[in-house]
């Protein structure tokens, strides 16, 4: 029952269950038709990226046990999960499609601008869209 109790206490451990959750339902919605919005991704990945950060500042603290060596190791840990984290960051939303809501012909709908065409899709709901375009412009 410790052990329970120390994990549900682990920041990290709670960032790797999240990020399951979230994989997993993401698979059920393609297996059905459906992708998350590109807002719910973005906010997922700044949740387990900052899960990621405060866990592993949390298990050094933990682990290390001279506070001279800890506040050192930490901090480089820190700036190089940053350094990596922000690079990805860029990358992801540089590139990323853009997502609008639009009413067209009296519809609610998503725009999906790409580089050199619009796609519409059905709106579903504040997370989710159709994968089947109804019309690309």
């Amino acid at each position: 029952m410790k052990i329970i109790t120390k994990l549900l206490k682990n920041i990290l451990f709670d960032t790797v269950v999240y990020t399951v959750i979230v994989l997993l339902i993401s698979n059920l919605l393609k297996n059905n038709g459906y992708v998350f919005l590109v807002w719910f991704k973005n906010f997922n990945f700044i949740l387990i990226s900052l899960g990621i950060i405060i866990g592993t500042i949390q298990t050094y603290y933990q682990i290390v046990k001279d506070k001279s060596n800890r506040t050192i190791i930490i901090i480089v840990t820190v700036f190089f999960e940053l350094l990596i984290i922000l690079s990805i960051a860029f990358f992801f939303f540089i590139f990323q499609n853009k997502e609008e809501i639009v009413y067209k012909n009296n519809k609610k709908m998503i725009v999906e601008t790409k580089p050199s065409s619009s796609c519409f899709y059905d709106y579903e709901n504040v997370f989710i869209r159709n994968v089947e375009y109804k019309f690309c412009s």
